[in-house]
């Protein structure tokens, strides 16, 4: 019955556990985090059920000596499990540790050398724009749709400690214009949106991090970043899209408040 029941609740909690590690950054040093954290904690009630079993095998074995043995030993080992069970499970639900002064005190100083969020998103969305005449240029018959609106986010890591774990202070956006499905280009210009962006991009502070490629679906891809962290990612499978999700920058609030928000 113990077996049967250690069984279930691990199998029932092996993709949770296995899961737990989904929303860490490459920074993050929580436990479930590291290499050693996603893999010990999907085999932690495992290993825990193993050894119950094995200490209520011992119980059994030692009936003979002591009448309450196969008691003992089976209690032991179920309590053995739940530890390891519970223990896995607080382990995978731990929170972020909050950030102290100083960290976010450093990471607001280092955005506060940057120009605010809608000053950058602006240029960006020229960019686009700029982007998009490029692109009409070689293949003229494509019919771009109506932009997106930015979408903004609290940032991640490496400025955390001002954006989405704590005062909200940083930011970034992400731009989207596309064409209708049916304008891709063909190889030939293909090759000559890579060099005209390639140059185009350049001269606007970015360079090639993934080069032109054909990904899974069969379309042509290719990726540039800027200093501050922002990508311009231009591909062309049914139909062509730019996706341009910018860097971490203060909000306008924020640079012109000159310090962090107090913690709420």
């Amino acid at each position: 019955m113990f077996a049967a029941l250690g069984t279930v609740v691990s199998a029932f909690l092996l993709l949770p556990l296995a899961m737990s590690s989904d929303g860490c950054a490459s920074d993050d040093l929580r436990f479930r985090c590291s290499a050693t954290g996603q893999f010990l904690l999907p085999c932690l009630p495992w290993f825990g059920l193993a050894l119950g079993l094995a200490i209520a095998v011992i119980g059994w074995w030692q009936r003979d000596r002591w009448a309450d043995g196969p008691a003992i030993g089976l209690g032991t080992g179920a309590i053995v499990f739940l530890v390891t069970a519970v223990l896995a499970v607080s382990m995978a639900d731990e929170g972020a540790v909050a950030p102290g002064p100083q960290q976010v005190a450093g990471e607001f100083s280092q955005l506060d050398q940057r120009p605010d969020l809608r000053t950058m998103v602006a240029r960006y969305q020229h960019l686009v724009a700029t982007v998009q005449q490029q692109l009409s240029s070689v293949a003229p018959t494509l019919r771009w749709q109506p932009a997106t609106e930015p979408v903004g986010e609290s940032c991640g890591p490496p400025f955390a400690a001002v954006g989405d774990q704590g005062s909200g202070d940083a930011e970034y956006e992400t731009i989207e214009a596309g064409t209708s499905a049916q304008d891709e280009f063909t190889v030939q210009q293909w090759v000559r949106v890579v060099n005209a962006m390639t140059t185009l991009l350049r001269d606007n502070g970015f360079s090639v991090v993934h080069g032109s490629r054909v990904d899974q679906q069969g379309g042509y891809r290719v990726e540039f970043q800027d200093a501050y962290g922002a990508t311009l990612d231009l591909g062309s499978v049914t139909g062509t899209g730019i996706e341009l999700t910018t860097g971490c920058f203060l909000t306008a609030a924020a640079k012109q408040r000159g310090h962090p928000a107090p913690p709420p």
